[in-house]
């Protein structure tokens, strides 16, 4: 009797290119970055969405950019996180950077040697409209000419140039046509809303200087 032996088979490996490997890569990262964003985003909210009040919704919070390491085999020594965060009517950057120590205080308390700090690039005060009421009375009218209906005010979750006017102590209103994908590279309006808001503004100036 002749004792069997079972044959081998080897299964050919499948190497990636570089370029493929390249892709997996940036593929890998992308999806780390997507993750940390995720996860800090829904930290924000449960922190700084309470403070919402009135029509300026929930706080602003974007965790924009994540930025460490040297390699992908060596712990980091440092990492930086850039984020865009707003304030409410009343509140300054001083009430945010006060609540992210408090974050940033629970790590020291697990990790001694922790050393985190912020860096306020850019501080701009929120919006508030005032004294903007016979602008408002203006453009109500003028709609009412332009469409048949009036319009009625509403709060945008949003910071933009307004908030310098008003600051400068004049009276401003926020007005502008439909649109989508803001901050993105295909953002864009409606171009008869576009004209619209023309004839709207038109119309206003007219009620404002008859």
């Amino acid at each position: 009797m002749k004792e069997g032996k079972s044959g081998k088979y080897r299964r050919p490996v499948e190497r990636p290119n570089d370029a493929e490997r390249d892709g997996r890569v940036e593929q890998w990262k992308a999806t780390v970055r997507e993750k940390v964003r995720v996860a800090a985003q829904q930290a924000a909210d449960e922190v700084f969405g309470p403070t919402s009040t009135g029509l300026s919704g929930r706080t602003v919070f974007h965790a924009s950019t994540v930025r460490g390491g040297t390699d992908y085999a060596t712990y980091p020594s440092e990492a930086s996180v850039g984020i865009e965060i707003g304030t409410q009517p009343g509140e300054h950057i001083a009430d945010r950077l006060a609540e992210i120590d408090e974050i940033l205080d629970i790590g020291r308390k697990r990790f001694p040697d922790l050393d985190a700090s912020v860096t306020v690039r850019v501080e701009r005060d929120p919006f508030f409209a005032e004294g903007h009421t016979p602008i408002l009375d203006a453009l109500r009218a003028s709609a009412l000419m332009q469409l048949g209906r009036t319009v009625e005010p509403s709060g945008v979750n949003a910071w933009t140039d307004a908030a310098l006017m008003q600051n400068a102590g004049v009276p401003t209103v926020l007005l502008g046509p439909t649109g989508g994908n803001l901050h993105a590279p295909d953002e864009w309006v409606s171009i008869p809303d576009t004209l619209l808001l023309y004839n709207l503004l038109l119309g206003a100036i007219h009620i404002i200087l008859a």
